[in-house]
């Protein structure tokens, strides 16, 4: 990978004093094995990858990351299912998000449990539970490290090629290190509750649609000011043009934990636009165009103090290409650009990255 912009710094900024560069070149390589495993009535599927990372000028972002997924899809008797699954990833933090040079590594795990009682051969209900955790390695974001727990309750309907299901959902956040902020120290634990209905509708056989609308409720120990409340959700559309092309348009609203060290979550609006187009069995052509509105609604800071809250807007274009010579070997290339404008000094940037991908599968 060539990042002419590693640290995402913004134009105005004295590169030669702070990094002495902006750009490098990065050579990753990657090795896993995946299991997928029928055993009776029970799906077994398991995979682990392990990544190596080496910079050409910054080698202090050398790293080496893991991914670890675990699954098992349970049935019992003609009417009981469910699954329990596990994740854990360590991988190196975005700059975009994480404004220092410093290195960081993010340790993510995710554990959930499911069971679902079919009680009609299309309709059935279910209840969850699941508990994740999200850790850093750089001392400065210490405030960032949280946990989670939740549980959910659905209804669920399938039939055919078409879907549909409504959720009550509540998550518990804790996050144990106080941030600091010029009015004194801040928890940023939370309580978020949501009731979602999501559809899956194909009307004909070149066309599909997924949505999943939400209300939203998230509430604060600390800060109230900050909190949220609102309509979140993903609308999506996909067209199968012809045999060789297909075309993608996605729309969303949502509020997630951000990597931002200022604020605990941001409320981000998008629309991206992704053509395909096939050529040959082997070949294929993908663009992908971008808009995010990122509100930084989560920043105690800007809450107490009554000042203007930080709002970023991103543009991005990439353009990818693939051919798979055989059914084991893979090549891929990916051309990409990023432009961030934001109200806040300092935190606009341009970067361009090009990726090039080779992989074997046996």
């Amino acid at each position: 990978m060539r990042d002419d912009n590693i640290f995402r710094l913004s134009d105005d900024v004295d590169v030669q004093a702070l990094t002495g560069t902006r750009g490098d070149t990065v050579a990753t390589t990657s090795a896993g094995i995946s299991l997928d495993k029928l055993v009776g009535r029970q799906t077994l599927r398991a995979s682990l990858n392990a990544s190596r990372a080496r910079y050409a000028r910054f080698s202090r972002l050398d790293h080496n990351g893991t991914n670890i997924k675990g699954n098992w899809s349970w049935v019992l008797g003609n009417r009981w299912y469910g699954e329990i699954a596990f994740t854990r990833s360590e991988a190196l933090t975005n700059f975009g998000d994480f404004r220092s040079s410093v290195k960081n590594i993010n340790t993510s795990e995710r554990l959930s449990y499911s069971a679902n009682y079919r009680f009609h051969p299309d309709w059935s209900l279910g209840a969850s539970a699941f508990r994740g955790r999200s850790d850093d390695s750089s001392l400065l974001r210490e405030a960032s490290q949280y946990e989670t727990t939740g549980t959910e309750a659905v209804v669920q309907f399938a039939r055919s090629k078409n879907s549909g299901a409504l959720r009550l959902r509540r998550t518990n956040g804790n996050y144990p290190n106080p941030e600091v902020t010029v009015v004194g120290l801040v928890d940023n634990s939370y309580r978020q509750d949501e009731l979602e209905g999501s559809l899956g509708w194909q009307p004909t056989g070149a066309s599909s649609f997924a949505a999943r609308i939400a209300r939203t409720q998230r509430s604060h120990k600390q800060v109230p000011l900050r909190d949220f409340s609102g309509v979140t959700g993903h609308l999506a559309w996909d067209w199968l043009i012809s045999a060789k092309a297909q075309f993608n348009i996605t729309m969303r609203r949502e509020t997630g934990a951000q990597d931002d060290i200022l604020s605990s979550y941001v409320v981000t609006r998008g629309v991206s636009l992704g053509p395909t187009w096939r050529p040959t069995a082997k070949t294929s052509v993908q663009a992908t165009l971008e808009q995010q509105v990122r509100n930084y609604q989560g920043d105690p800071a800007t809450a107490l103090s009554g000042i203007e809250q930080r709002e970023d807007r991103l543009r991005t274009a990439s353009l990818s290409a693939s051919y798979v010579p055989t059914e084991r070997l893979q090549f891929s290339m990916t051309l990409r650009h990023e432009q961030r404008e934001s109200n806040f000094a300092g935190f606009p940037y341009r970067a361009n990255i090009a990726f090039a991908n080779a992989q074997f599968s046996f």
